[in-house]
């Protein structure tokens, strides 16, 4: 079975990704944004192998 990404949640983490490949400092609403995608994620993953 397929999984995607929403296309919002995409497009965030690509410019966040860009932001920390460049080194640029993340803001601390970029952190915390960061940090929910990736618990976002990681319940999905979770939910994805359950499904599968």
């Amino acid at each position: 079975m397929l999984f995607t990404l929403d296309p919002w949640i995409e497009a965030k983490l690509s410019v966040l990704r860009e932001k920390v490949l460049r080194h640029d400092h993340l803001s601390e609403e970029e952190s915390q944004e960061l940090d929910s995608l990736i618990e976002y994620g990681s319940s999905y993953l979770k939910w994805a192998k359950e499904v599968s």
